[in-house]
């Protein structure tokens, strides 16, 4: 994994990327990995995260596994997720900073982040497999990156849980 601060602001432009990696996901900056997110095994709802800036692992959690945690690699809590009545959901970090994440769209949904003041922060397109840092985001890179990756996580779960759903329906 490469800092995304090693490749030069010119290169930035050229935007961020996404890829499926088996089960899980790679982000890409100009085809250089600079995140990946797996599961853990396969009877495991568990995620790893990896960045330069360290390894996570985001864990289901809450009322019907609605919910989520993102602890580090001494299992410390760095933030936690709740998911409202419609899927959106507000991730609150350990230090308050707070981002609302919402998935808009049936087939190919558009997820946005936002800071708790209603700021944009990012959005991942799927169909385009394109994430978009919003110019005024003032966020550290390593928040950043760990922000994306947890909504590959999100986005995974989503995945899941309308098959889970379809599954069930196909049943009655």
């Amino acid at each position: 994994m490469i800092p995304i601060s090693s490749i030069t602001a010119g290169a930035i432009s050229g935007g961020f990327a996404w890829s499926r990696s088996g089960s899980g996901y790679q982000l890409k900056l100009n085809d250089k990995v600079v995140g990946s997110l797996r599961r853990t095994s396969f009877w495991s709802a568990d995620h790893e995260a990896e960045s330069s800036y360290g390894q996570w692992k985001f864990c289901r959690g809450g009322t019907l596994g609605t919910g989520a945690q993102i602890l580090d690699a001494s299992n410390l809590r760095v933030a936690t997720f709740k998911q409202s009545w419609g899927g959106a959901g507000s991730l609150t970090f350990a230090d308050g900073q707070t981002f609302r994440i919402v998935a808009k769209g049936c087939w190919r949904p558009v997820w946005n982040v936002t800071a708790a003041d209603g700021q944009a922060a990012l959005q991942i397109r799927t169909r385009d497999r394109a994430v978009e840092i919003e110019k005024q985001t003032v966020l550290q890179e390593s928040r950043l990156l760990l922000l994306v990756l947890f909504v590959f996580y999100r986005m995974q779960q989503a995945e899941q849980d309308g098959a889970v759903a379809a599954m069930v329906a196909g049943i009655s």
